[in-house]
């Protein structure tokens, strides 16, 4: 056990290279290994071994943010979760989590939650999404402001989408029960109706949108 400028190191080459950084903890091998930044705390074999000047970062798991250069303000608990992200202000919990992530302010849950793997060779790049439930992912390389729950990895809605609450696969779900809904009456609301894709849209209360209209 190594300690330096508030730092506190455990195991082999944990924290090697760092000269400046203070007010970190490195614990297992190799963790942290090129680490300058301050404030960090990287638990796991190789957790952090390529971060080099972030500061604030929490990485908990074997080879957790393992390639995170300069994150900031991030939190990957699992292995392999934020092993590739480059981007800040991140929460990724599970198993490979996030693992391609290039965004800001994402929080991935599950198991490959993300993206695991890049849909078209590249990095997810999108911000301010949360994705939930295993390989939760929205089908586009770049999106932002998206909540997808137990959305799969592969599902196509359509290309890159933005501002959208999506639930479910196709291929997975064929019925939506929600209740509270059936035997509750509301005057003055709209009735929606669903799309081909799933899509809710509310429905339209204009006459010239309605048939067989007779006279009271």
């Amino acid at each position: 056990m190594l300690f330096r400028s508030a730092n506190t190191y455990y195991g082999t080459y944990a924290g090697y290279s760092n000269q400046t950084g203070v007010s970190n903890v490195m614990v297992g091998n190799s963790a942290g290994f090129a680490n300058t930044g301050g404030y960090n705390t990287f638990v796991g074999s190789s957790a952090g071994n390529k971060h080099a000047t972030g500061d604030g970062n929490t990485f908990v798991g074997n080879s957790a943010g393992l390639s995170d250069n300069s994150g900031q303000a991030n939190s990957f608990f699992g292995n392999g979760a934020g092993a590739n992200n480059q981007g800040d202000q991140n929460t990724f919990v599970g198993f490979a989590a996030g693992n391609f992530n290039q965004g800001k302010n994402n929080t991935f849950l599950g198991y490959g939650a993300g993206g695991s793997v890049p849909t078209t060779g590249g990095h997810h790049s999108g911000d301010n999404n949360i994705f939930i439930g295993a390989y939760a992912y929205a089908g586009a390389d770049t999106t932002n402001n998206v909540i997808c729950l137990s959305c799969q990895q592969g599902e196509n809605f359509g290309g890159a989408i933005d501002n959208e609450i999506l639930i479910g696969s196709r291929d997975i779900q064929y019925t939506t029960r929600i209740q509270g809904i059936s035997n509750y009456m509301k005057a003055g609301g709209n009735a929606v109706y669903v799309d081909t894709d799933g899509t809710l849209h509310i429905a339209s209360s204009s006459r010239r949108f309605k048939e067989q209209i007779s006279d009271m």
